[in-house]
């Protein structure tokens, strides 16, 4: 806002004087809540430049994170980077709620897989309840836990914080080592939400590949014993792909592949009558 003011002397005005400028606070969101980057920072978001969880964001206002179309993005190259990205304050008060984000990474110069993070890198989702004194880990993408190549949710159960002020960060840290690995992590979308009736898995993964065969793995989020799978060459429109339906075992042994062919799958659970979304595409190529 911005006002301005003049006197009033009983027949008489003074000039008026102004504008002075000055900008309430964002209120405080009641989830559900979500967000890309097609604008950015989304409403009532920040960055910070530097500062650690330890210590909390410094430098407020700036930072090195950008826009890539609807993502965010930070390259992880040089020594010194540790940037945030800062959501508005949330009352969880209802309980019961969760927290996706949809993140991937690419070397700087990307091909079709992603080579992996230096070995201090971090990437954490960390939480506030006291303003930003003090911040929390709840989830660590590391060099023993990275990055994949292709977007895929990850899902953090926010059901111990139910205050009526939380804050959240996505801290992005190079570390204090200077390793070779140069490449961008993206975060695409944030959101909170009430977990759904069936929960999508999480942490799409391929191994034990051959010229001709893939295990193909996920972690199950809730219950589920049963799962759909649908695979096929990198690129597929989902719907044409090939169609596994209701498999027990995880991880899936696909079989039929093609030497040296790039494939990409999806999964959903089966909670028998009701599906969750379908979680991918993951990468993989025979060799």
């Amino acid at each position: 806002y911005e006002f301005y003011v003049r006197a009033d002397c009983g027949g008489s005005e003074s000039a008026w004087v102004g504008p002075f400028a000055f900008t309430t606070p964002c209120a405080v969101i009641t989830p559900a809540y979500t967000t890309d980057f097609a604008t950015f920072l989304p409403s009532c978001w920040d960055e910070a430049t530097n500062g650690t969880p330890a210590t909390g964001p410094t430098g407020i206002g700036s930072g090195e994170w950008s826009q890539n179309g609807t993502s965010a993005r930070i390259n992880l190259y040089n020594i010194g980077t540790s940037d945030w990205l800062l959501t508005p304050e949330f009352d969880l008060s209802a309980g019961g709620w969760e927290l996706v984000i949809d993140a991937n990474a690419t070397d700087y110069s990307p091909t079709s897989a992603f080579s992996g993070m230096g070995s201090d890198d971090s990437v954490q989702v960390v939480v506030s309840t006291d303003g930003g004194a003090s911040w929390t880990a709840i989830y660590t993408w590391d060099n023993a836990n990275p990055l994949s190549f292709a977007a895929s949710e990850t899902v953090v159960d926010l059901s111990a914080y139910t205050g009526t002020s939380n804050m959240f960060g996505i801290w992005a840290s190079e570390g204090s080592t200077d390793n070779p690995e140069d490449y961008y992590v993206y975060i695409n979308n944030f959101e909170i939400r009430t977990p759904p009736a069936c929960a999508a898995p999480t942490t799409l993964t391929a191994a034990n590949i051959t010229a001709t065969a893939a295990d193909l793995g996920w972690t199950e989020a809730g219950s589920a014993t049963m799962w759909d799978v649908e695979w096929g060459a990198a690129g597929f429109t989902q719907g044409a792909g090939t169609m596994v339906t209701g498999t027990t075992t995880n991880p899936h042994a696909l079989t039929g592949l093609t030497a040296a062919t790039s494939y990409e799958f999806y999964v959903r659970a089966d909670c028998g009558g009701s599906e969750s979304a379908w979680v991918g595409p993951f990468a993989f190529t025979t060799p």
